[in-house]
Formats: C-alpha cells, sequence, structure tokens
C-alpha cells in the first residue's frame, strides 16, 4: 500500500488536490447564492438592518428577538456598502467564513506547526463541510459565530503554547475574537463560555497565575459587557424565549449530527475521529491539546443539555451546534504526529470526505434543501396587480400578516397589517374590490387551512398560487 500511494501520490500531487478543493469550496459559497428566495429568518435580518436610519433604531427593532445584535449591527453597515440584494446580504457569511478558513490555516502553519500537508488539509476540509457550504450562503449569524468559534479555538492553544510574561498581540486578538462570537449569537457567548471555563481551570492546575488573571478577566468583562442587552432585552419584550420551538435532543446527538454536519463525509470522519480520540486519550501526555479542545466540546454539550434538562430550553439542533463542526475537524488537526506509512492513506481519505461533500452540495443540496419562496409569490402577487389594472383598474389593497418582511420583495407597494386566525377589518374596502393576500413561514396555503391565516369572510377567492412554504391569493370582496 505503501508504494502504490508513493507512486501516485506524491506531496506535490496531495498539495495540489488540496489547493484546488478549498478553492472549489471557496468558489462554491457562491454558486447558486441567490437562486432561491430569502426565508423568514434571512428577511428578518435584512429588513431591520436595511430600514434602520440608526444604531439605536436598530436595537430598538430588534429587541424581541432572542439573538444579541452583533450580527445585526455588522449586517447594518454591510448593507449601507453593498446594499440589500439576496446577493449582497448572503455574501457577508460566505467572505467571512472564507477569510476565518484562510485565517485559521495560516495561524496553524505559523503558529503551531509548519507543516503544509496540515494547514491545507484543514483549510481542504473546513472550506468542504457541507453545514458550514449551507449556512455560508444564508444571512443569519450562524457561520459567523462558527467562523469566530474556530478562530477562538487556534488562538485558545496558540495562547497557550505562548511564554510572553506581557500581554501579547494573540492575548488581545483571542479576548476580541471570543467578544465579538459572544455577541454574534447567544450559542456563541455559550462556546466562548467554555473554551474560558475550561482555560482557566487547566491553568489553574498548571499554577500559572499570569494566565488566570487573563481568563479571569477575559470572562469576566465578556459577561459585564452583556448585562445592558439582557436588561433591555428583559424590560423592553415579553418574546425573551430562546428556542422554545426546538424539539428536545436525545444524547447521542453528537454523534447524529455529524451527518447533518459531513452528509456522507460522515463515513469517512467518524472512524478517523473515533480512532484519534482513542489513541489520543490512551497518549494523552504527549499531546494536551487534543484532550484541551475536547473538553471544550464535552463541556459545550454539557451546558447544552442541562439548559434542556433543567431550565426546560432545547436549544439542541444542527444550527446552533454549527461550531462543533468546525471543531470536529480542528480536532483531527491538532492529533499527534501518524505513523509515517498511514500519513497519506490518512490524506487520501481526507481528501475522499472533502470530495463527497463538495459534489453532493452542488448536486444535491442546492437543488433539494428549499427555503420559503417569498420571491415568486411577490412576482406573481405584482403580475396579479398589473392585470388588475390592465382590465378594469379595480380598488385592490396588498395584506400581510407580516407586511415588513413582505416589503423586502414588494419595495414600491404599501402592504397592510392583518393578524393570524384574527377578521380582517375592511369597512373602508367598497364592494367587488379585491385583496391580494401574501402569505409565508406556513405549510397550510390558505383555501386548505384558512384558520392559520388572516380571517376575509366577506371575501371570495378568485385566484391562489402557491410556492414552497410561500403564496398569495386573490379575494374580491362580496357584493
Amino acid at each position: 500500500m505503501k508504494r502504490v500511494l508513493d507512486v501516485f501520490f506524491s506531496e506535490k500531487l496531495i498539495t495540489s488536490i488540496f489547493l484546488f478543493l478549498t478553492a472549489y469550496g471557496f468558489y462554491l459559497r457562491f454558486y447558486g447564492i441567490a437562486d432561491q428566495s430569502l426565508w423568514f429568518d434571512e428577511l428578518f435580518s435584512t429588513i431591520h438592518s436595511s430600514n434602520a436610519s440608526s444604531l439605536s433604531e436598530l436595537v430598538n427593532g430588534i429587541k424581541g428577538d432572542v439573538h444579541p445584535p452583533g450580527y445585526q449591527v455588522l449586517l447594518y453597515y454591510w448593507i449601507r456598502i453593498f446594499g440589500d440584494s439576496d446577493f449582497a446580504v448572503r455574501s457577508l457569511s460566505a467572505i467571512f467564513n472564507i477569510l476565518s478558513i484562510s485565517a485559521v490555516s495560516a495561524l496553524y502553519y505559523y503558529k503551531i506547526k509548519k507543516d503544509k500537508l496540515i494547514s491545507l488539509s484543514l483549510a481542504a476540509s473546513l472550506a468542504a463541510c457541507s453545514i458550514l457550504l449551507w449556512y455560508s450562503q444564508e444571512t443569519r449569524s450562524y457561520c459567523i459565530m462558527a467562523s469566530l468559534g474556530a478562530l477562538g479555538i487556534l488562538l485558545t492553544i496558540i495562547y497557550d503554547r505562548e511564554e510572553k510574561k506581557s500581554l501579547s498581540p494573540i492575548a488581545i486578538s483571542l479576548f476580541l475574537i471570543l467578544l465579538l462570537g459572544a455577541w454574534t449569537h447567544y450559542l456563541g457567548l455559550l462556546w466562548s463560555g467554555s473554551i474560558i471555563i475550561i482555560s482557566f481551570i487547566y491553568n489553574v492546575f498548571q499554577k500559572d497565575k499570569r494566565k488566570i488573571i487573563f481568563w479571569f478577566l477575559a470572562g469576566s468583562l465578556i459577561l459585564i459587557s452583556y448585562i445592558p442587552w439582557i436588561l433591555y432585552s428583559i424590560a423592553e419584550s415579553t418574546k425573551l424565549k430562546p428556542m422554545g420551538h426546538i424539539p428536545p435532543a436525545g444524547f447521542f446527538f453528537p454523534f447524529i449530527s455529524m451527518f447533518s454536519f459531513f452528509g456522507r463525509g460522515f463515513i469517512i470522519y467518524f472512524p478517523i475521529l473515533l480512532f484519534l480520540t482513542i489513541r489520543e486519550f490512551i497518549y494523552f501526555k504527549k499531546n494536551s491539546s487534543y484532550l484541551f479542545l475536547f473538553s471544550i466540546i464535552f463541556l459545550y454539550f454539557v451546558i447544552l443539555f442541562s439548559l434542556q434538562i433543567f431550565a426546560n430550553l432545547p436549544m439542541i439542533n444542527e444550527r446552533n451546534t454549527i461550531i462543533i463542526s468546525a471543531a470536529y475537524i480542528i480536532l483531527i488537526s491538532l492529533s499527534s504526529e501518524l505513523n509515517e506509512k498511514y500519513k497519506k492513506f490518512f490524506y487520501i481519505l481526507l481528501i475522499c470526505a472533502s470530495a463527497v461533500q463538495l459534489y453532493d452540495f452542488k448536486k444535491y443540496t442546492k437543488k433539494n434543501l428549499k427555503k420559503e419562496d417569498y420571491r415568486s409569490a411577490s412576482i406573481e402577487a405584482l403580475n396579479t396587480k398589473k392585470d388588475l389594472e390592465a382590465k378594469d383598474k379595480s380598488q385592490y389593497s396588498f395584506v400581510s400578516i407580516h407586511p415588513d418582511l413582505q416589503s423586502h420583495y414588494l419595495p414600491d407597494e404599501k402592504i397592510e397589517k392583518c393578524a393570524a386566525n384574527t377578521q380582517f377589518d375592511s369597512k373602508d374596502k367598497p364592494q367587488g374590490s379585491y385583496i391580494i393576500y401574501i402569505w409565508g413561514h406556513l405549510k397550510e396555503n390558505f383555501s386548505k387551512n384558512p384558520a392559520k391565516h388572516c380571517i376575509f369572510s366577506g371575501y371570495e377567492t378568485v385566484k391562489e398560487e402557491v410556492f414552497y412554504d410561500a403564496g398569495f391569493a386573490l379575494l374580491k370582496k362580496k357584493i
């Protein structure tokens, strides 16, 4: 086997393949990025960041959200530079993830181990990771949280190896990354907290007073920075129920989630991680970094399961634990040196896993994982409006449960608001007038399950178009 690998897979060839896979993963982050409509949560992010005239207005507008405002503030400035088109707002996550993967690989090479193949395999694996690919095309905070979390891991390991007695640039960068991660998403706060707690405990055992003080101050400052937002949210909002809609996860979730993290690459990653974990625990004295990161992952899941069990806050699903996908990949790169006769075989496995994930994303994922099609519903609603104007110039009104979100694709229309399962007030509407009712974020269409929608008892349905979890209905007031 070794002779075959030496002949067909030289180090230069493996290097070239890793570079190609990384570049292709970066390209796929923009492949069809605007093909599908923004869905409900993405529209929430986009509308609030694009419509706010100031940061205070932005923060006031999202106070009912369960997440801290870090991502929304970043998106606010991004939109002011690049606009609020579907491509522009989704590009923030894609570009941020590309930059973070490049930074993680460079940090590994220059600060942890100058091994070109390990660094490139790390870059290729992160670039091909199924869940990172998917969420790098969403106008939400998850991919940025994962990107900051991966940087936080590498900087923590680098800082742990530093011998400098003064406050170094690495220490300052580490604190800022953990702070940004905590303000990007509540789960980012838990991840930063897991890193800080494990690092603090580790340095207590190491009796390193300088690093004990650093981690204590880092944790304290991040918590103090959060106090104003927590008080503001509690005082101003009655919707502060983090992730209450998520069903409880089982204790095998850390293993089951690997399939959603890596797709069919799971078949390769799972046995590699299992083998390396057993090996590193046997020889843990030779490589503390692996055990260190494993402890952070373990604590993170302990916190999540504790919140689920004792606080009735089920917060565990794939997108909330997206950072673990990057952590699993970094775990592999932190394993101690493999025997030379297995090393190339190991890299070939990683090449196969990356190639499968990239192929599946382009071939299947983009086609099969659909989003709510607000865009198509809005286009058909506008076409219906033109038909009404061309035929008899009848009076019409646009109506929606979420007029603010619908306004992204209907910026020039005045959209009236109605409430779900509530009678629409149509006193000012003359007989024979029309309502173009636009809906989304519902699996039941208007005619089959009107109870989920606004109630239009004085209207008859003239036309209805249904798209993926979105659509519109043309209604005429009865004479």
